[in-house]
């Protein structure tokens, strides 16, 4: 194969010798190896070095930060630029070449093992899964990566009705519009849950815009209806926008992950969402809501370490590079409820406790093998601003509500936090910016040294070997 080239599906398919009669498993495995040869060329054919990628904190719901102080955040972040650059450099052109020797080595075992087992045990050949679990398969490629894989529960999707086993029903998929969605797996630490989705559509996908880190990361966004056992009868149902992020496994198949966060699901609003209402009636300002009168406006729910989840989407929006954003409205109402088990591998809850006469430090940092929480306290009624230095003193990626911090790929057995209110915060990233808007995290550290009123140092493998 010829390194860089682009190989179109007939091309792929001389090169495997792989012609013959339809085959419905044959194709799918087929449509495998393609996906494996077009990473490994596509892996030979991008750019020795990937460039650095803006992407900013979305703006956090009213229910739980003021509305104002997160857009004002996010437009700070777009501004000064991403500290997310996807690091390393490519192979030499020998590596890759091995490389793509590899992925024809892997496809056409795959391609053998299909065959034979298809042609000497078609009912067999019937049953064949499809290889690899999503998260898998997509790992690097969302945020929130660096699930244990033996932590991930599979889904298993048909359900068998009668004693002869001749009726069977999807219990984690559902299709309208053209589309189904199927719920394939799913990973929960003590921090919120990550769904494995696969996207199917009837039509071939337009090209999509690529929307995180890298070119080949592409971002649907599902408008959702979710119930959780443990709100109880009353208030169990929680209105979501979720982000699935992944990549397209062929051109009909999209394959990603969607985060739950549990501070999205723990929070009972409607005290606070008739204070809106009122506010927006009356022509005024709604109420603002900090870690000081949050009580006031919201009851908590406690998430337990078991319970259900059932989910229905209303709404999914592409991102085409042609025809731009692109909404879909249908019902997609997954039939049954998904039992969630939180692991407890890697995980642990540190308590600190450590506040300064000022007002300022932490109350508790939550760890696991995908992400770290920071609970902080800010002085007076603001909220604060954390940022989470890994070991080598790079700065994490934050998610969408300023709390979370992604770990994947970073050496975290020790982190340094530091707090300040959102004005020193916005300020020490536009000084620490250069012209091109990329971040220079050496002088984002010395200035979160200079100015930041509270920094603290974890050795978070201390306090995972005491758990």
């Amino acid at each position: 194969m010829e390194q860089g080239k682009s190989y179109t599906d007939e091309e792929l398919r001389r090169i495997l010798c792989a012609d013959r009669g339809p085959n419905g498993i044959i194709d799918r495995k087929l449509e495998e190896a393609y996906e494996i040869i077009r990473r490994g060329t596509a892996d030979m054919s991008y750019p020795a070095e990937k460039t650095a990628e803006k992407k900013a904190a979305e703006t956090r719901t009213a229910a739980k930060r003021t509305a104002a102080k997160r857009a004002a955040a996010k437009r700070a972040a777009a501004k000064c630029g991403s500290a997310k650059k996807a690091a390393a450099k490519r192979d030499s052109e020998k590596s890759s070449m091995v490389k793509c020797a590899a992925a024809i080595g892997a496809a056409a075992a795959i391609l053998a093992a299909v065959v034979g087992v298809g042609t000497a045990y078609p009912s067999l050949a019937r049953e064949i899964p499809v290889l690899g679990s999503v998260l898998e398969r997509i790992r690097g490629a969302f945020t929130f990566s660096g699930v244990p894989e033996e932590e991930i529960v599979p889904l298993d999707d048909t359900a068998t009705a009668g004693n002869g086993g001749a009726a069977a029903e999807q219990k984690y998929s559902a299709a309208d519009q053209g589309l189904t969605f199927t719920l394939t797996e799913y990973y929960a630490s003590n921090q919120g849950i990550t769904v494995g989705v696969r996207v199917e559509s009837e039509e071939a996908f337009p090209e999509m815009a690529g929307m995180l880190a890298e070119p080949y990361s592409l971002l649907l966004q599902l408008s959702t209806q979710e119930t959780y056992s443990f709100r109880g009868e009353d208030d169990g149902t929680v209105a979501g926008v979720r982000n699935l992020e992944g990549r397209l496994a062929d051109e009909r198949t999209f394959v990603g992950a969607m985060r739950i966060d549990y501070d999205s699901i723990r929070w009972n609003t409607e005290r606070y969402d008739a204070a809106v209402a009122d506010a927006e009636a009356a022509g005024v300002q709604p109420p603002s809501v900090t870690a000081a009168n949050r009580d006031e406006w919201f009851d908590e729910y406690e998430v337990p370490d078991a319970f259900t989840m059932r989910l229905a989407i209303q709404n999914v929006r592409f991102y085409y590079k042609e025809a731009g954003k692109v909404q879909v409205r249908g019902d997609w109402t997954i039939p049954a409820a998904v039992e969630i088990r939180q692991s407890v591998q890697g995980a642990a809850a540190i308590r600190i406790n450590d506040i300064t006469p000022d007002g300022w430090g932490l109350e508790s940092v939550e760890v696991s093998p995908t992400e770290i929480t920071v609970h902080a306290a800010a002085s007076g009624a603001e909220d604060a601003c954390a940022v989470v230095l890994d070991r080598n003193g790079r700065p994490l990626d934050m998610g969408a509500d300023g709390e979370q911090f992604a770990v994947y790929g970073r050496d975290v057995s020790s982190v340094t936090i530091y707090l300040c209110d959102f004005a020193a915060w916005s300020g020490i990233r536009e000084f620490a910016c250069g012209p091109d808007g990329t971040l220079d995290e050496e002088r984002y550290r010395s200035l979160l040294e200079e100015r930041a009123p509270y920094r603290k140092t974890l050795d978070v493998e201390q306090y995972l070997r005491q758990e």
